[in-house]
C-alpha cells in the first residue's frame, strides 16, 4: 500500500500531461476548423458581395482595356489618368487597381496572421493573384517610390511570389521580403 502511494505523484503528473495534450489537440482542431470556416466565408464573400464582385469585374475590364491598347508597365501618372468604360460608365483605373490590391493585401495579411487558410485561398485564386501582381508590379513599385511607402502591398507581393511557379519567379522584381 505504501509503495502504491509512492506512485501517486507520477500518476497525477501523467494524467495532467495527458489532459493538457488532449486540451491542446482540441484547441488546435477547433482553431483549424475556425480558419477553414473563415476562409470559406471569405470565398463566399468574394463570389457574392456586390462591392467585391464589382471591383473584380472592373479590374477585368481594366485589364482588357490596357491589353487592347497595347500598354504595359504603366506608371502611377499613367494609371491615375487612365479611364475605361464598364457598363456605360467611366471608371478610374487607379481607384479600381487600389481597391482590388487592397483586397488582395487583406487576403495575404489574413494568411500571414493565420486567420485564413493558405491552402484554400491558394486553390481558389492563386492564378489570377499571381497574374495580377506580375502585370501591375511595375505600377506598385512606382507607387512605393512616389509615396515613399516601401511596404505598400508587401504581403500581396510576398504571397504572389511564394505561390508562383519556378517559371514565373524570374518575372518578379525582387523586394526585401519576396525571397523569404
Amino acid at each position: 500500500m505504501a509503495q502504491a502511494a509512492g506512485y501517486a505523484p507520477i500518476f497525477i503528473a501523467l494524467f495532467s500531461m495527458l489532459t493538457a495534450i488532449a486540451g491542446w489537440a482540441a484547441y488546435f482542431h477547433a482553431r483549424r476548423r475556425h480558419v477553414v470556416d473563415t476562409s470559406i466565408l471569405m470565398i463566399s464573400k468574394m463570389s457574392s458581395d456586390q462591392y467585391v464582385a464589382d471591383i473584380i469585374d472592373q479590374f477585368r475590364e481594366l485589364r482588357g482595356e490596357i491589353e487592347a491598347r497595347g500598354l504595359k508597365d504603366m506608371t502611377v501618372k499613367e494609371i491615375e489618368v487612365f479611364r475605361f468604360i464598364k457598363d456605360s460608365e467611366a471608371h478610374n483605373a487607379a481607384r479600381t487597381l487600389k481597391a482590388l490590391f487592397n483586397f488582395y493585401e487583406s487576403l495575404a495579411l489574413g494568411i500571414r496572421k493565420k486567420w485564413l487558410s493558405e491552402e484554400i485561398i491558394r486553390d481558389y485564386c492563386s492564378q489570377s493573384y499571381i497574374a495580377d501582381w506580375l502585370d501591375f508590379q511595375h505600377t506598385v513599385y512606382d507607387y512605393r517610390s512616389n509615396l515613399e511607402a516601401e511596404n505598400l502591398f508587401e504581403d500581396f507581393e510576398h504571397l504572389a511570389y511564394k505561390w508562383a511557379s519556378e517559371k514565373q519567379k524570374p518575372k518578379f522584381r525582387m523586394h526585401s521580403r519576396s525571397g523569404q
